[in-house]
């Protein structure tokens, strides 16, 4: 017989391995919990590897190489959407890093609107990046600290870079 719980759980473990993004480890982390709170001692030996799977990954996944993964927050843009509220859980941010004056876009992402603006609040760069795009190279002109905005639908994702 066919126990679908513990394929359910491996086939989680597979997934979290194979996307690391900060938003989804913390939901997976939490359905972890709670899924590991109702099982075996098993489970708990399971949770344990997954926890150092996670910490090994969440080390890895803020540097790539030369690149160094950039952390967005997430702001509404069209308030007055069709959405009668905002959504009840939140919207994952695309995986960046950035390495030199190029942002690579290691997973799939949707079509993004993006600009640059420095410490003025002056849009000193824009361009658009489609969805096939895995990086982006930024003017090698640009040098100091500034506002990255990613622009999508109705979301905006926020980040601070250094060039």
């Amino acid at each position: 017989m066919v126990d679908y719980e513990h394929i359910a759980v491996c086939l989680f473990f597979v997934y979290f391995l194979l996307h690391n993004n900060l938003c989804e480890v913390l939901f997976q982390l939490i359905f972890a919990i709670c899924y590991i709170e109702n099982h075996t001692i098993m489970n708990k030996t399971i949770f344990t590897a997954f926890l150092l799977c996670f910490f090994s990954l969440t080390m890895t996944a803020q540097t790539t190489g030369d690149g160094t993964s950039i952390t967005f927050t997430t702001e509404y843009v069209d308030h007055s959407s069709q959405l009668p509220s905002k959504p009840k859980s939140p919207i994952t941010p695309p995986q960046v890093i950035i390495g030199g004056h190029v942002l690579y876009f290691p997973e799939t992402h949707a079509e993004f609107f993006l600009t640059l603006t420095d410490e003025d609040e002056n849009v000193v760069f824009t361009t658009t990046v489609y969805d096939t795009d895995t990086q982006v190279v930024l003017p090698s002109s640009l040098s100091g600290t500034y506002e990255l905005r990613l622009y999508t639908g109705i979301y905006c994702f926020v980040g601070e870079i250094t060039l």
